[in-house]
């Protein structure tokens, strides 16, 4: 099974996983020290991500099929992640998203439940 990875996702895991190291250490006292290794612990995850998947490739016909989604589902950059979701290679699309989880054409799952699938 190949592992895809919406390009827009990247800058999600890295801006959520800063912020929410700062957040828990508590922004009052954080220090530049920290921060920056906050911002570290980002990148590294970003690059294994890169190490262990492959970034969906993304075209003129993928923005094409995110704007005709739109009648599906109204915010774009979902729309985004749906249209990479019709690459061949894709076999299944693992989200938190609720609202996306019954609006793509493949199988899809949260987290919890795909780990389930793929230990079976």
């Amino acid at each position: 099974m190949m592992l895809l990875y919406a390009p827009q996702s990247l800058k999600d895991v890295f801006y959520l996983l800063s912020r929410t190291l700062k957040k828990l250490h508590g922004e009052g006292s954080l220090t530049e020290q920290f921060a920056l290794s906050c911002q570290e612990t980002a990148w590294a995850c970003v690059e294994n991500m890169a190490s262990i998947a492959t970034c969906a490739p993304v075209d003129e016909g993928t923005a094409w099929i995110a704007r005709h989604l739109r009648g599906v589902h109204a915010d774009l950059e979902d729309n985004m992640i749906l249209a990479c979701l019709e690459n061949k290679a894709v076999e299944c699309f693992v989200t938190n998203d609720a609202s996306l989880l019954g609006k793509c054409a493949k199988p899809a799952f949260t987290p919890e439940t795909f780990l389930e699938y793929i230990r079976r």
